[in-house]
Parts: structure tokens; C-alpha cells; sequence
């Protein structure tokens, strides 16, 4: 059990550094106690727990210490001292009394232990000396006793629980007062909570269904009884050994017709704890009613099918906004297992509007239990008019206009939005995949600098599957929704949603599978369903699971091996089989294969030339090229190969200079078959690398990292080169946080050579900018640290050896955890020998080498 306190310091988590940082103050004030104790000035614990250098929340602790000494000095003198002596003296402290004392009973009940705790109360497994019986002994806290209102809450929870009476509520068997002390004793339910058993891993659909009807059966019950319980979430539902849910901590409750019970708030500014609770509960508790409860059971059913709730923030104030304005991702983006149906009800729940949501408690039940039955559900899915509707009332026409004016799509959004009599119909669907098609063609830049365009298009595949839903068995539109799925995980891919875009894939390949099935000498299918292989193992990748991306790849690479068996003079098949051997040799090099690497490339690279060379006009044939040249550059630095390297690199940026040259900057194809869209800002993007890659090869040759050598008059310039595209880049896109990491990678190569501050401090701010808005992504965390290295670097040469010496000291020790978190991970092994270089000749020349490594060098731990 738990619950939420007040909004005051007492009841908000506090940093373990912040709870130490009164540790002196508590200290100095039992000096001052025991100094005249030992002076026989017999002191008051009162007075000196009213020391105004201690503030209120922190006064229970200083009783503990101050009366744990005065335990010991009454002993040492030779007294008995007792828990008895104190309670009277102190009743708001009767729990600590008895915590120093090892008093282990409250009136009839000896407590076993703590089993849970909130902001106002402490859950305690207990034995009722009377029944010897197991009981939950609920205390409140000792610093509310002083606060009647609290105490009346504490109470009025009491009295609220006692009067339900359902199988799927803990019981409440007594209520009282001992010591000063507040108790109410539940009955004991050998379990765990519902957040306990998700842990952050979904639970299957039929168990996750269950729970859910269990307790919204208790809830209904709860409801008809005018109490409304205002805090449901996983970690006040408790489910015993036989999966049994019971609802428990009725903390927050309220008597539906009272004013009573919205004394104690959260820190949100509201009723409940903020993940779980409704728009309405967010705005104005006084509004919260039955549909409010229906939303958080909602919210908990949720977390049961993703192993998250429907929102997560960094801040109250954003998770408010979005709790307000924004829609939850779909269960099944999270957890493809989650079953369309039970998707529906979940979502169904948490309607913005009360009115949207089930009437009653009761009414999700039944659908929940329709569910486990197989019986048709009540709930319908949203649909496309609405969905669109929804997205309207969110970005007015006007904003939605001007967003896409210059995609050209204005006229075709207008229509699908207004006429809903087409919603589904064959010209409403016609219209939609228009919308898509043309959108997808725009270019990757247009969609980063629009992301909300994502919204619009996410509720046009919404209204491609439900026209197929419609449609049953109809080949042709399943094979048009294929492609639309296949395009729209594109498009996620793009604006970072990994879970969606696989998700799409995952939906794709389930139809490609029955169209190539059903038409197996169909080559167009074979290489569709080859493509969404292909496809799925990028992003299981991406997402680190490894195996089964390798496994997709695989399965993509024995089709594309056929059909280009099969038809030898399609160049498409021969560029597709090529592209798997490309991304099967990444995957292997990424993982230390290099042998396994070192043929898939050179697999890739002759077939590459062979295209280039037999049409010289076409341009994706040379793209592609270009990319081999540098995928055998990476694996040869890697393999210490550093000649080879540079020629590789160099044959990549010749054949890269020539596109950038001829191909006009609006260039922008769409490959049909791969959904990729290849345009004149890819091509600069990619020779940015190559001179970024020329630079560092160039840099770490034989007196390289002199800038006046001749390879590092070479270095200089290809950094140059790399950073002036890249900022040409981020004038048209900057949003693209993947071109921001590039630039910040090559100012600090170039800020390093040419001792640079300005260029090691921007790349800092740039790092530092993608490290706030992507917490947690190991390669900007890396970069910050290179910077860190690169600044140590900076100081020596500049004299400030034991500087110097100390952030390089630090970059090793956090490159070390981040090599422990990604071990296959070479890029990161080669800075941490980077950084172990500088490491040691900072020791060599650091003055007193002995004695100075042991008293200025930081800890490496």
C-alpha cells in the first residue's frame, strides 16, 4: 500500500544528498544537548527540539537522535529508562518512542513489520494478540498528530473503507486510538501490488483483463455507495497468491454529497497521484466524479498492457499539458501483443471528455468481461472522422493550413476533414492514401521541421486500416495498406518513434505474408515482403535486440538472393540484394565480426560497381557506392587498416563531390519499392561524413595532430569541409538532432587539433542541448565526455597541468561506465584508449608523479 501526503517538505521525496545536508545542524543541536547534559543542567528534549536552526519537517528526526541519546545517558548513569516515560511527553512521536525502544505492539497488535508507506501513514504486518490473526495495521504518522484536519482525514479514510463491504476490497476490522497513536487495522492480504507484479513488463492481455474487471467490480460497488475513491493506480491494488485484485488505500476518498476529504492534496496542485489522474481531476478536483475513477482504472489497465502509464513527463507542469491536451500512444505501439479489443476498452477509459467514457464502472466490467468470454465488446474504436476531428479542434484549420501549404496538400487535408459522409467510403480511402503518398515524397527535412504533421498522419493510417477492416479479404486493399503501413513506419522512423515504426512494420509484414502467400510467383509481393524483413531488422537494432534483428535481415537477404537469381537484368532486385548484404555487414562490424563484415561489404560493393558502371545516369547506384566505399573505410579503421581507410573514404567523398555538383538541391525520389526518398541533402550529409572521417584518419597519421605537418594541414581542412556542410544543413533542418550530433563531433576534432576553446565549447552546448532533450542515449553522453577529455587536453597545453590532469581523470571514469553499458560498442572502446592514452601521459608528466597522482588526481571509481 501506498499514498500521497501533503504538499508540504514532510511529504515530498527528498535527495539522499539533501537529507544529509542537515545531518550537522541535527548534530550541533545534540552536541549543545549532551554538553549540558554532562554540565548537570538536566536539558529539555522540548526546548531543544524547538531549535529554530532545524525546520518543522525535520524535527521528527531530531527527536529520534535526541531522545536515542538521552536513552544512553540516562543508562550510563545507571537508570531504567522506558518507552512509558515519553508518550505522554510526546504523543505526536508515540511511533519513534517506540522505535528506539524496540516496543513492537500497539494496544492489542504486535507488529511484525512494515510492509508499506506514504506521505501521512505507515502499513505495518501485524498479529491481533486476540484472534491471532495476521492483520494490516495502518498508523499515522507522528508529525500529523498535531494537525487535527489531518487527523480527521486519517479518519474519515477509516470510516469510508469500513463501510464497503465486497470481495474485491481489503475489509477494515477496526478502528482506534492508542498512546495518542491512530490506527486502523485491514485485513492482511499475502500478495504483492499490482505495480509490484508489472514492473515495468507487461502483463498478458487475459490476466491484465482480469485484475482490471476485478476491481472495477469493487469500484461500481464503492460507487453505489457515494464513496469515490480518487486514487486508483497499480500500487494501491493488491493481488494475493491466487491472482485475487483487491482495491485498498482509501486515503484520498470522498463522500460523494460532502465537502469533506480535499484537505490533503499532492504536490501537483490536485486530488491523486498525477500519472493516474483525469483532465478533469487536473483542472478542478471539485469536479472529480465517477468518470474520474473510470479514467484511472483506465490509466492502471494501461500500465498493465505496456509496462508504463498513458503519460510520463519530467515535470508536473508538462505531464498537466499532456494529460489535458494530448492523446496516449496506442497500447499496441508499446506492446504489439496487446490485443486490438482490449486496446479499445483501455483507450475507451481514458477519453478526455467524462462523457465519452464508459457510464459506470460497472459497464467497463461487463466489457472486460465480454471480453475474456469472447463475446463482442461495447467500445468501438475511434473512428477516422473522429480522429480527425479530434486533431481539428487541437490545431485549428487555419495553423493546420499554414503547416501544409508548402506540402501542397492543403486542399486534398480540407476535404478528408470536412466530408465526413466519405469517411468510409472507397473515394474517402482514395483521398486519404493520396494524402500519405504525397506527404511521404516531401522530403525527411519538411517532416522533422513539421513533426505535429505526424499526428495528422498517424489518423490517416487509422482511417486506411479501418476502411480495411471493412473491407475483409479484399487482395487489393490489403496490398495497398501494406504499403501505406510500410510508408507510415517510414515516417515514424523519421520524428523518433522506434516503437511505433516497428510496430507498423510488425502490422505490414502480417499482411505481406498472406499476399505473398497467396500469389507466391508474384515477384513485386516477394520483394515487398523482403523489404518489411528488412526493414524490422534495422529497427530491432536500433532498439537492441540484436538477434532479432539479425534474424529479419536473414530472412529479407534469402528472398532478395532469389529474385535476383531469378531475374538477373532487374537492376531493382540487384540494388535491393545489395542494400541487405550493406546492412547485415554493419551489423556484423558493430558486433566484432569483422571477417563475416568484410565479405557482406565486399558482396554489396561489387554489386554496386557493377550497376554504376553498366548506367552512368544512375544516381541511387552511385549513392549507394559511395556508402560501400565508406562502410569499407569504417571497417578498415577498425581493423587498423589506416591507408586502406583513407582510400576508401577518398573514393566515397570523388564519387559524393560529383552528386553534390550535378544533382539539383530540390532533388527528391521516392524508391517505391524501400520507401526510401533519396534528395540532394542526403548527399551532402554523406560527404560531411567522409570529410569528417578523412579528417580523423588524417589527424592520427605519423605527426597528424601537428597542424602544421602536412597531415595536419589535411585534417584541418577536411574538418573544414564537414563542419561548413553540416551547418548548411542545419540552417534549412534544425530540428535534425542527428546532424547536430555530426557538427558537434567534428568541432571537437577540430577544436582539438587547432586548440580551439570556441570549437570544444560549442560542441559542448550542442551535446549538451541533445543530452537534456534525449536523456539516457549513450552516444551524446559519449560525446560530452570526449569534450570533457578534449578541455583536459586544452588546459595542459596551456599550462594548467593539475587542471588539466583532473578532467581527463574524470572523462576516464565515466567513459568507463558507458563502455560497461554498450561493451560490443567499438566506437566507444576506442575513445576509452584514447582517453587511457591521455590518462597516462598526463601521469607521466604530472610534477611528484607519486605523491601528487594520490592527493590531486579525483577518484576513478
Amino acid at each position: 500500500m501506498d499514498e500521497t501526503g501533503p504538499a508540504t517538505p514532510a511529504a515530498m521525496t527528498v535527495p539522499l544528498d539533501s537529507m544529509l545536508s542537515w545531518q550537522p545542524y541535527l548534530d550541533a543541536v545534540c552536541d549543545r544537548f549532551e554538553n549540558a547534559w554532562h554540565d548537570g543542567k538536566n536539558p529539555n528534549i522540548h526546548e531543544y527540539l524547538a531549535d529554530d536552526s532545524v525546520p518543522a519537517p525535520r524535527r521528527p528526526a531530531l527527536f529520534r537522535d535526541l531522545l536515542q541519546l538521552e536513552r544512553e545517558l540516562r543508562t550510563t548513569r545507571g537508570e531504567t529508562p522506558k518507552a512509558s516515560d515519553y508518550f505522554d511527553r510526546f504523543p505526536a512521536y508515540a511511533t519513534i518512542i517506540r522505535a528506539v525502544f524496540g516496543e513492537d505492539r500497539i494496544g492489542a497488535y504486535e507488529l511484525i513489520g512494515p510492509i508499506g508507506e506514504g506521505g501521512m501513514g505507515i502499513v505495518y504486518r501485524a498479529r491481533d494478540r486476540n484472534t491471532q490473526r495476521d492483520v494490516a495495521l495502518k498508523v499515522i504518522r507522528p508529525r500529523w498528530l498535531d494537525d487535527s484536519s489531518a487527523v480527521d482525514r486519517f479518519r474519515l479514510e477509516a470510516q469510508l473503507a469500513a463501510r464497503l463491504d465486497h470481495e474485491h476490497i481489503v475489509p477494515v476490522y477496526e478502528a482506534g486510538q492508542v498512546d495518542g497513536q491512530h490506527f486502523y487495522a485491514m485485513r492482511y492480504v499475502a500478495g504483492r501490488s499490482l505495480a509490484d507484479v508489472i514492473e515495468k513488463k507487461p502483463l498478458d492481455n487475459r490476466t491484465a483483463a482480469r485484475c482490471i474487471e476485478q476491481v472495477a467490480r469493487a469500484v461500481d460497488h464503492a460507487h453505489t455507495r457515494n464513496v469515490l475513491h480518487r486514487d486508483i493506480k497499480p500500487r494501491n491494488i493488491l493481488i494475493d497468491e491466487s491472482g485475487k485484485a483487491y482495491v485498498t488505500d482509501f486515503g484520498l476518498a470522498k463522500l460523494l454529497g460532502q465537502n469533506g476529504g480535499g484537505t490533503l492534496t499532492t504536490g501537483s496542485g490536485g486530488l491523486g497521484s498525477p500519472p493516474y489522474m483525469s483532465p478533469e481531476q487536473w483542472r478542478d478536483p471539485a469536479r472529480a466524479g465517477h468518470a474520474t475513477d473510470i479514467y484511472s482504472l483506465g490509466a492502471t489497465l494501461y500500465e498493465a498492457l505496456t509496462g508504463t502509464p498513458p503519460f510520463h513527463a519530467e515535470s508536473l507542469v508538462q505531464l498537466h499539458v499532456m494529460v489535458t491536451t494530448k492523446e496516449p500512444p496506442k497500447p499496441r505501439t508499446l506492446n504489439p501483443k496487446c490485443d486490438r479489443d482490449l486496446e479499445t476498452i483501455c483507450l475507451k477509459c481514458l477519453e478526455k471528455e467524462p462523457s465519452q467514457r464508459y457510464t459506470s464502472a460497472l459497464k467497463l466490467a461487463e466489457d472486460l468481461h465480454n471480453y475474456l468470454e469472447g463475446n463482442p465488446i461495447k467500445a468501438r474504436r475511434s473512428g477516422f472522422v473522429e480522429k480527425a476531428a479530434k486533431w481539428v479542434r487541437k490545431h485549428p484549420i487555419p495553423t493546420a493550413l499554414i503547416i501544409l501549404m508548402p506540402l501542397a496538400v492543403a486542399s486534398v487535408i480540407f476535404s478528408i476533414v470536412l466530408r465526413s459522409a466519405l469517411a468510409r467510403t472507397e473515394q474517402s480511402y482514395e483521398l486519404t492514401r493520396e494524402v500519405i503518398d504525397k506527404v511521404s515524397i516531401f522530403s525527411e527535412k519538411n517532416l522533422r521541421n513539421h513533426p505535429r504533421l505526424m499526428e495528422l498522419l498517424n489518423i490517416l493510417a487509422e482511417g486506411q486500416k479501418d476502411f480495411l477492416d471493412r473491407r475483409g479479404e479484399d487482395p487489393k486493399f490489403r496490398g495497398e495498406v501494406a504499403d501505406v503501413l510500410n510508408r507510415m513506419a517510414r515516417l515514424m522512423d523519421l520524428v523518433g518513434k522506434k516503437a511505433e515504426a516497428v510496430n507498423a512494420y510488425n502490422e505490414a509484414l502480417e499482411l505481406r505474408l498472406k499476399l505473398a502467400a497467396q500469389d507466391p510467383s508474384n515477384p513485386k509481393r516477394q520483394a515487398q515482403l523482403a523489404e518489411t524483413y528488412h526493414n524490422l531488422g534495422i529497427h530491432y537494432s536500433e532498439i537492441g535486440k540484436l538477434d532479432e534483428g539479425l534474424a529479419r535481415y536473414r530472412d529479407g537477404l534469402r528472398i532478395r538472393i532469389e529474385l535476383a537469381n531469378k531475374y538477373p537484368d532487374d537492376r531493382r532486385f540487384q540494388s535491393d540484394l545489395a542494400r541487405s548484404y550493406g546492412y547485415i555487414g554493419d551489423w556484423e562490424r558493430e558486433n566484432g565480426r569483422y571477417g563475416e563484415a568484410k565479405v557482406s561489404y565486399d558482396k554489396a560493393k561489387a554489386i554496386r560497381e557493377k550497376l554504376a558502371k553498366t548506367d552512368a545516369s544512375d544516381n541511387i547506384a552511385k549513392f549507394q557506392l559511395a556508402r560501400s566505399y565508406n562502410n569499407q573505410g569504417h571497417l578498415d579503421y577498425e581493423t587498423h587498416e589506416r591507408e586502406g581507410a583513407i582510400a576508401a573514404h577518398q573514393q566515397a567523398a570523388t564519387l559524393q563531390k560529383e552528386l553534390y555538383k550535378t544533382i539539383p538541391k530540390d532533388y527528391s525520389i521516392l524508391d517505391d519499392a524501400s520507401g526510401l526518398i533519396y534528395e540532394h541533402w542526403n548527399i551532402v550529409s554523406d560527404l560531411a561524413w567522409s570529410y569528417f572521417h578523412l579528417g580523423l584518419l588524417h589527424s592520427e597519421s605519423e605527426h597528424g595532430q601537428d597542424p602544421k605537418s602536412e597531415h595536419g594541414k589535411q585534417a584541418v581542412g577536411d574538418f573544414n569541409e564537414a563542419v561548413k556542410l553540416l551547418e548548411e544543413l542545419i540552417r534549412e533542418q534544425p530540428g535534425a538532432a542527428d546532424l547536430q550530433a555530426e557538427l558537434g563531433r567534428a568541432l571537437n576534432r577540430r577544436g582539438l587539433l587547432t586548440n580551439s576553446r570556441e570549437d570544444i565549447a560549442r560542441s559542448e552546448d550542442l551535446f549538451n542541448h541533445l543530452s537534456e532533450g534525449n536523456p539516457g542515449v549513450v552516444r551524446f553522453e559519449a560525446a560530452s565526455v570526449r569534450n570533457l577529455a578534449a578541455s583536459g587536453v586544452l588546459d595542459r597545453r596551456e599550462g594548467h597541468e593539475e587542471e588539466g590532469r583532473a578532467k581527463i581523470e574524470q572523462a576516464f571514469a565515466l567513459q568507463k561506465k558507458l563502455v560497461s553499458k554498450q561493451l560490443n560498442n567499438p566506437e566507444l572502446r576506442r575513445d576509452l584508449e584514447w582517453i587511457e592514452s591521455l590518462k597516462a601521459e598526463a601521469a607521466r608528466h604530472a610534477p611528484q608523479a607519486g605523491a601528487d597522482a594520490k592527493t590531486n588526481a579525483p577518484a576513478t571509481r
